[in-house]
């Protein structure tokens, strides 16, 4: 997972948009974006699952707070990701990730509400994701017709 995620970086890195045509980039850097998107998504999900599968204790943090803290480093990368990059692609996929952890947490199949704190950072990041998006679309925008 680590190599296929140091992979999408570096692929990134090599497809800006600004030397790449609207072909280009929508055959080439919109998939890669989306993938890169859930391997970011993934590798974090996983590295905390590993954690747990080792039986790590989290320094005596409660669950909740690491959650939260995971939660938060995964919106701090995402946005950093989106804007730097300017890659809406890959914000998308990390709203349909973090609105795919809002219902686990709220639906009766899932915790049904049972940690609010987790649902208010959830809601809060998700405000933020989609807050990052409309900026880089409308700046988008706004770049494309000055002189």
């Amino acid at each position: 997972m680590l190599v296929i995620l140091v992979c999408l970086i570096l692929i990134s890195l090599m497809t800006r948009p600004e030397t790449m045509t609207p072909r280009e980039r929508f055959m080439v850097r919109l998939p890669f974006s989306v993938y890169f998107g859930w391997i970011t998504v993934a590798t974090i999900a996983n590295v905390t699952t590993w954690l747990v599968s080792l039986g790590w204790q989290g320094f005596g943090i409660p669950e909740t707070t690491w959650t939260v803290l995971v939660i938060g480093t995964g919106l701090l990368i995402g946005i950093s990701t989106m804007l730097t990059r300017r890659d809406a692609a890959y914000g998308l996929v990390l709203i349909w990730a973090y609105g795919g952890i809002y219902l686990k947490h709220t639906s009766a199949e899932g915790f049904s509400g049972m940690y609010p704190l987790v649902i208010t950072m959830v809601l809060a990041c998700l405000a933020l994701l989609v807050a990052a998006e409309a900026w880089l679309l409308i700046s988008g925008n706004r770049s494309r017709y000055r002189m």
